[in-house]
């Protein structure tokens, strides 16, 4: 009889078991940094944050020696780049000068980890992939994943250039933009004095001397 209730007891804690709901984790924001930025870049150390139970954790991805190009086409899609990866890597192996600052991740991103993270071809979701329990982590900065995704336009990839209208190249003349598949003129409607800076230094000058946005010139 006592065996009998002990197999009972057994049986209805497994049923209980295999009845709870656990809540799938999703990412709810991921980002690329690199050095002390966050902004608006294509390649640098991955920082996710993740939703799982009633938390939300915000960190980095570890990648270990199982890391693969389908996990990468999907951290850059989650980072908003829909064409994939075109390189990874890790903080502490390769590409010094697209990761974040240590001391960045220390102070902000340092207490989170994903780790372990298996990926199928085209995976749109974390609950598409495996992964480890989502939470706290020992692992270290030298352990987070680098990647260099495929940018959503070819801006990043844009070279800014000056010309006179004799079609030689100067440092003062007309901007023309060059990328990877295309060329073309910048639009004078909206341009201000910040943007013709940036667009100064982009095209290798120090300082923007002057400019016109008119029309016409």
């Amino acid at each position: 009889a006592t065996m009998f209730t002990q197999l009972l007891t057994t049986a209805a804690t497994a049923l209980l078991l295999l009845g709870g709901h656990t809540q799938a984790a999703n990412i709810y924001t991921a980002f690329l940094a690199a050095g002390n930025s966050t902004t608006g870049i294509s390649w640098g150390t991955l920082v996710v944050g993740v939703h799982s139970g009633n938390y939300n954790f915000l960190g980095l991805v570890y990648c270990d020696d199982h890391m693969t190009n389908d996990t990468a086409d999907f951290l850059c899609r989650a980072a908003g780049f829909e064409d994939g990866h075109e390189l990874w890597g890790r903080n502490g192996v390769n590409f010094s000068e697209h990761r974040i600052s240590i001391e960045t991740y220390v102070d902000v991103y340092g207490r989170f980890a994903l780790d372990d993270l298996r990926c199928p071809p085209g995976a749109r979701q974390l609950e598409d992939c495996q992964h480890r329990t989502v939470g706290p982590s020992d692992y270290k900065y030298a352990e987070g994943v680098v990647l260099k995704c495929k940018p959503k336009d070819d801006l990043d990839s844009t070279s800014v250039l000056l010309f006179q209208g004799n079609g030689t190249r100067s440092s003062n003349g007309t901007v023309v933009l060059y990328g990877r598949r295309r060329m073309g003129l910048l639009g004078a409607q909206g341009v201000d004095d910040t943007t013709a800076e940036v667009l100064c230094r982009e095209a290798g000058f120090r300082y923007l001397v002057s400019y016109n946005a008119t029309k016409y010139v």
